[in-house]
């Protein structure tokens, strides 16, 4: 109904795949919800693409609290591969978990095609961004940088 319309684009800045909803997130996601409507009343063509948050410390920590494990080299016994497995079986459950939740909310944000930040897509669009800096000068190593190292 609206192709004709100006576009306007909404890539929501996802929440954390890491349980179940909290008021705080129902509210950030009510609001951005409300404001794609009013666009979209105002004629704009819409895109509203939801997302998750599916990488990083908060997923990590709740995988190394399942599996018990004690620091960071407990994991390297475990297996690398498995841990990450393990992160996205996590992360993949409670996607759905929450995506229901927003909809019983009321929320219209494109949940069958959200963004997942450990999907390929995402992790390479994100390296090409960075690419893209480095080609045009825009990185530069600080000096926390310096001298750090991964162990």
């Amino acid at each position: 109904m609206r192709k004709g319309g100006d576009k306007f684009y909404f890539c929501d800045g996802p929440p954390y795949a890491t349980g179940q909803i909290h008021p705080g997130t129902a509210w950030n996601k009510c609001v951005k919800d409300a404001v794609c409507r009013y666009k979209r009343a105002r004629g704009f063509n819409v895109r509203d693409q939801a997302g998750f948050d599916t990488h990083g410390l908060p997923i990590e920590v709740k995988i190394e609290q399942e599996l018990k494990l004690k620091s960071k080299k407990d994991i390297q016994k475990i297996g690398v591969a498995k841990f990450i497995k393990k992160c996205k079986e996590f992360a993949t459950k409670y996607i759905s978990v929450m995506s229901e939740q927003f909809k019983s909310l009321g929320c219209w944000l494109d949940f069958d095609d959200c963004y997942l930040t450990y999907k390929n897509p995402y992790i390479e669009s994100v390296w090409g961004t960075i690419g893209k800096a480095h080609e045009k000068g825009l990185l530069e190593r600080g000096p926390s940088a310096q001298g750090a190292r991964l162990q």
